[in-house]
């Protein structure tokens, strides 16, 4: 079975692009637009993801609180934060808060990889 990425970012396009390329790898990709329909697709997933990679800005559920979820709910889940907006100081707090790795946008192919 191929490993369950959950893709939660606020642009359909960038979820679309994201999708293509792990799917292009072997991986199976469910996507969210924010990190309330991201909850709600976790707390249904069977089997759970094997990795969250979300956007840190969007709208209702942010990036950090959806990180800070995972980590209370599964934390066995690695969570990728994925931003346009990356900042030393955001992402010490991400790494802080738990997260796996953090890749600013745009992003390249082989920044996804492994």
């Amino acid at each position: 079975m191929a490993d369950r990425v959950l893709i939660v970012d606020d642009e359909r396009n960038i979820r679309r692009v994201l999708q293509a390329l792990l799917e292009s790898e072997g991986y199976e990709v469910v996507s969210a637009a924010d990190g309330d329909e991201a909850r709600a697709k976790i707390r249904r997933a069977d089997p759970s993801f094997d990795v969250v990679l979300t956007d840190l800005r969007m709208p209702n559920c942010d990036g950090m609180e959806l990180l800070r979820w995972v980590q209370g709910s599964n934390p066995d889940t690695p969570v990728v934060m994925l931003t346009a907006h990356g900042t030393v100081d955001v992402a010490v707090e991400a790494m802080r808060e738990g997260a796996f790795d953090f890749i600013t946008k745009p992003f390249e192919e082989s920044d996804l990889s492994s």
